[in-house]
Order: C-alpha cells, then sequence, then structure tokens
C-alpha cells in the first residue's frame, strides 16, 4: 500500500475516518515511521489549536502511547562518554603544556582583555559599515518586536482591527522624546567639557577616546580605547575600554570591562570590574560593594562594605569595613590594612594568604580548600545533607513542572524515537544555548534594547531550568505512561524522570557529563515545541 494523502492522514487523526477505511490505514501505519510521526504531529498541532481557539478544555497533547525516549536512551551513554573524552583530551593538554598554553585558559585573563578589545576595534575600523548595520538591525528588530508583541496582544484582547491601525498611525507619527539624550557618537572622541551639563544619557561606542570632565544627568554607555571620567556622571556606568580612569564622581554603580581599571574617585554603589589589573587608589571610595575578576588587584582606598575577588593575586593596603571574599588567589594583606570582618579564602594547594601581624583584622581568617574532584568516590551518597539538598531540588522541580504543565501542557509533547532524533535535537540545543546569549548581547549594546535583552535574560534563565524538566518527562511519561491526559496523572511520571534525572547528575564522574546531555535534550525539545506552537498560532491567526 503506497503512503495515504496528508488530507486522508489528518481526517484519521481528527477520528473522523470511516470504519472500513481506518483499519487498511493503520495497517500501513504499522510498517511506515513516516506516516506515524506526521499522524502524531497532525494530533498535536489539531490540539494546539483547540486550545488556542478555546474549543476543548486544556489538556495534555500526550497521545495514547506514551512519549518515546528510546532516541535518548539509545544516545545517552554515546553522549556522555564523548563529554567525558572531551573534557579529559582538554585537561590533558591544558596539564602537560600549561606555560605554553596559559594564554588560551579561561580561567586566566591575562592578554584575553587586550586581544578581545584589539579584535573588537579592529572591525569597528576596518568594517564600520558591518557594525552600525548589526547596530542597526538589532535595534529596529528589539523596537519591532516589542511594540509588535504589545499591539498585537493588545488588539487581540480589547481592540478591533481598526482602533489596531488607528493606534499604528499615531505611533509611526508620535515623536521620540529621547532623540535629544540618546544616539550613538560616530566622532573620533565624546567630550563632556569641565562646566558643561550633558542632560540623559551619553552612549559612545565609535569614538577612540571618552572624556567625561564635566557633570551628566544620566547613565554612560562607553566603547572606547580610552575612557576617563573626572567630572560627575548622575547614574550608572557601562564601559568597555582598554584603559579606563575614574578620578572623579560615580552616583550608581561601575560596571567596568577593561585591560586596565584605575579608580581614585568616590563610586556611590557598587563596581563591578573583568579585567586585567584593578587598582583602587589611596585617596578612592566604593561605599557598597567590590566586585572584581582581574589577573591582579590592588586596593588601597576604601569599601563600604565586602570586597568579592578571583583571579591571581590581590593586594590590600586600605579599608574594607566589612569581609573579604577571595578565590583562587594569592593575597597578601600589608601592614596599613584594616579589615572590619572576616577574610574568607577559598584557594588551592598554589595559592597563599599573606597576613602582616600589623594588620588590622576584625574577624577571623577562614581557609577552605578547593577540591577539583571528578566523581572521584560516592562519599556524598552516605551525607544526609546530600538526600536532603536532593529531596529539596526534586520538590522544586516537581512543583515548577506541575506548574507548568498545568500552564501550558503542549510544551512537554516532544518526542525522540530514534538517536538520529537524539543527536539532532542536542545539535539544536547547543545551538540555542550559543545563539541566544549573543543575540541578547547585540540587543544590549543597542541602548533601546536594553529591556528586551534584560527581560530576554531572565527567559533564557528560565528556558534552562526548564529545559530539565522537559528531559525528565521524556524519561518519566517513556517508563510510566500517565493513565489520563490530566494534569494530575502527569505528576508521578514526572516525579519518576526527575527523580532519575537528578540521580543520575548526582553521579561521581558522570554526574557532569549527564547534566550537560539533560541540558541540551531540553533545550532542543523547548526549541521544537515552541517553534510548533508559533507556527500554529501563527496558522490560527491567518
Amino acid at each position: 500500500m503506497s503512503c495515504p494523502t496528508e488530507w486522508k492522514l489528518a481526517v484519521y487523526a481528527d477520528g473522523e475516518l470511516e470504519a472500513e477505511e481506518r483499519r487498511p490505514l493503520e495497517s500501513h501505519l504499522v510498517g511506515c515511521q513516516t506516516c506515524r510521526e506526521l499522524v502524531v504531529a497532525l494530533r498535536e498541532e489539531g490540539d494546539l489549536l483547540r486550545d488556542v481557539l478555546h474549543e476543548r478544555e486544556v489538556a495534555s497533547v500526550f497521545s495514547a502511547r506514551p512519549t518515546r525516549a528510546h532516541g535518548f536512551a539509545l544516545g545517552l551513554l554515546p553522549a556522555v562518554a564523548a563529554f567525558i573524552a572531551a573534557t579529559s583530551l582538554f585537561t590533558w593538554i591544558f596539564e602537560s603544556s600549561a606555560s605554553s598554553l596559559e594564554w588560551f585558559s579561561p580561567l586566566r585573563l591575562r592578554g584575553a582583555v587586550q586581544m578581545s578589545f584589539d579584535f573588537i576595534f579592529m572591525l569597528r575600523d576596518q568594517a564600520p559599515g558591518l557594525l552600525e548595520l548589526a547596530l542597526a538591525m538589532a535595534a529596529l528588530a528589539s523596537v519591532s518586536a516589542l511594540l509588535t508583541y504589545v499591539v498585537t496582544a493588545l488588539s487581540r484582547r480589547w481592540l478591533g482591527t481598526t482602533t489596531l491601525l488607528l493606534a499604528g498611525l499615531l505611533l509611526a507619527a508620535t515623536p521620540d522624546p529621547s532623540a535629544a539624550h540618546f544616539g550613538v557618537h560616530e566622532h573620533d572622541n565624546v567630550r563632556v567639557a569641565k562646566g558643561e551639563v550633558h542632560e540623559g544619557t551619553v552612549v559612545a561606542i565609535q569614538g577612540e577616546n571618552v572624556d567625561i570632565d564635566g557633570v551628566v544627568t544620566g547613565d554612560v554607555f562607553a566603547l572606547a580605547h580610552r575612557v576617563t571620567i573626572r567630572g560627575q556622571v548622575q547614574g550608572n556606568v557601562f564601559v568597555g575600554a582598554q584603559d579606563i580612569e575614574v578620578s572623579g564622581e560615580i552616583s550608581g554603580s561601575l560596571h567596568a570591562i577593561g585591560s586596565r581599571v584605575y579608580v581614585e574617585g568616590k563610586i556611590d554603589h557598587n563596581a563591578y570590574v573583568l579585567g586585567e589589573n584593578f587598582d583602587l587608589a589611596q585617596d578612592a571610595m566604593v561605599q557598597s560593594d567590590v566586585w572584581m575578576r582581574v589577573d591582579g588587584g590592588v586596593v588601597e582606598g576604601r569599601v563600604g562594605r565586602d570586597v568579592y575577588a578571583a583571579g591571581r593575586w590581590l593586594e590590600i593596603r586600605g579599608e574594607i569595613d566589612r569581609s573579604l571574599w577571595v578565590r583562587d588567589m594569592r593575597v597578601s594583606v600589608m601592614p596599613a590594612a584594616r579589615i572590619g570582618g572576616d577574610i574568607n579564602a577559598a584557594q588551592e594547594d598554589d595559592e597563599t594568604i599573606e597576613l602582616s601581624p600589623d594588620a588590622v583584622l576584625g574577624g577571623e581568617l577562614h581557609t577552605e580548600r578547593i577540591a577539583y574532584e571528578y566523581g572521584s568516590s560516592f562519599a556524598r551518597f552516605s551525607e544526609g545533607s546530600f538526600y536532603l539538598f536532593l529531596g529539596l531540588r526534586l520538590a522544586a522541580a516537581f512543583l515548577a513542572g506541575m506548574l507548568l504543565h498545568f500552564a501550558a501542557p503542549w510544551i512537554f509533547g516532544g518526542r525522540l524515537e530514534t538517536a538520529v532524533e537524539f543527536f539532532r535535537n542536542m545539535g539544536v540545543g547547543l545551538i540555542a544555548l550559543i545563539a541566544i546569549p549573543l543575540a541578547l548581547g547585540l540587543v544590549f549594546i543597542t541602548l533601546v534594547g536594553i529591556p528586551i535583552a534584560l527581560l530576554g535574560g531572565c527567559g533564557y534563565l528560565a528556558a534552562l531550568y526548564c529545559s530539565g524538566l522537559l528531559t525528565a518527562a521524556l524519561v518519566g511519561t517513556s517508563i510510566l505512561e500517565p493513565s489520563s491526559r490530566d494534569t494530575q496523572a502527569f505528576g508521578l511520571p514526572l516525579l519518576l524522570g526527575l527523580f532519575l534525572v537528578m540521580l543520575g547528575t548526582s553521579l561521581p564522574f558522570v554526574g557532569g557529563p549527564m547534566s550537560a546531555v539533560v541540558g541540551l535534550t531540553g533545550m532542543g525539545l523547548l526549541v521544537d515545541r515552541t517553534r510548533r506552537a508559533w507556527r500554529n498560532l501563527r496558522g490560527a491567526a491567518a
């Protein structure tokens, strides 16, 4: 029997095919995987369409058969083995050639920041049109996506077509009140002179130097070779530059990425620094916390609360009103230093804490040995705390999964019946895992897309969490078939899947690779279900 037409399969999927035609078609489906998959897809799309049109009570899109995870089961061991092999290979390369490959290590920042800025500035100088086109497209996409979503959602819920058209005309005719203050400075240098007041936000991503000697009443966003702030910024500073110097005052927080970050002024809130060298000068003041990930750092000024540091080395010569928290750093607390609280250090073998007897320490020195054990023992399974935290994680994930199924049952309808489907799904998950943060970063630097990027970042984190739920549901429903389509019947298979996934990812040695496989699988399933839902919503709207 040749494959029936898609129309006939659609009629069968809707349960409207006559009995004399249904029996031979079902016999054909037994031996034809392509037609079976098409029937399953048609049923899922029909159920989702009825949900959208409110023609039936919201229910799970599980078909009579359980969700199959044969492909996941077949591909799990090869995928975990591949992750272990890749990890072992890179670990051996770094350990055997540590000195020659130190610059390549993501844990060391020496040269990495400089190389990144060289590439960015090369792209900006040699291909300015490409960079401007990317920024313009990202800005246009971010704004249009937000406006389209808001206007469409409101129009479908409360408005009609005529009102929608009027709203679009009014939106197009409304002037942009922020045009006087927002925008990209395209000349070589950006300067707010001494005595000058710049109302609003300063955005400079095309200049060589950014000098702020006057007053900026808003935020500062800058990407340049050198950024100098001698005046006052009455907002937050987001800056990426090879050389960053702050000798003025920042009323908000400093967010800096640079080869050299030098602060001798005043920061009213926090300082977040990622770079090669960070120097908080003697007369400098950070009223809240300092967070740094640097190759080397010096604190000579005063920090109003805590210092959190990671990198290679750190010298404390000034005052920290509360505690110092360090990880993987060689720390020297000099005689003139004063720390009001504790020193909490998590170190490896070759890291040391040098505490001068003349230094003032209000609390105690707490050290913790960092043990990078790649699952060498099952000791954790003999500790009660392991089962306590496992139970808490299981309960939280179960509650989240049940709520997600109640709100969007269609999202759990993924199937991986073959190993090919499993690895293809993992590939999609890997692409989404990398591409989404890159897209959000591009939207973020357009300024107008910052709210969208922040919301997208929250959504991305939620998607990462939900990816584990989807994989657990795939495993659980393949072992224990739900008795019905209700959310209540979905609970026991979900609980079983969550327990098996959490137990597997907690195993020594294979736990880390298995977590990666679970995450990529779930992300791929989430992308597939979202794509199907979007296609069906567009079809329903049309």
